[in-house]
């Protein structure tokens, strides 16, 4: 995770705490309703861990400069791109 505190966050950061950056890619293979599961798992496991969502980016396909390998059903498969999101949220956990 990546702590990011913009213009717009640094006047409210002192009252909100840091604003922090979940970026992530899922696979290109899932639906958009597993897609929008598995955003929504990690908003609730965010919340449960006391942080508040303050945006979120929609699920975004993007082509990758690299291929990267996931083992699916025992054999190795090969993604070119990926689904692209991020979560900004603030927690006064440390």
């Amino acid at each position: 995770m990546e702590k990011t505190q913009t213009d717009e966050t640094k006047s409210s950061s002192e009252d909100q705490g840091l604003v922090y950056e979940l970026a992530f890619h899922l696979l290109p293979t899932l639906s958009d309703d597993e897609g929008a599961k598995i955003v929504k798992d990690l908003k609730a496991l965010l919340e449960k861990n006391g942080a508040t969502i303050i945006s979120e980016e929609a699920l975004v396909p993007m082509q990758l400069a690299y291929t990267f390998v996931k083992k699916q059903e025992g054999k190795n498969a090969k993604f070119n791109s990926s689904f692209f999101g991020v979560l900004k949220f603030d927690s006064d956990v440390n």
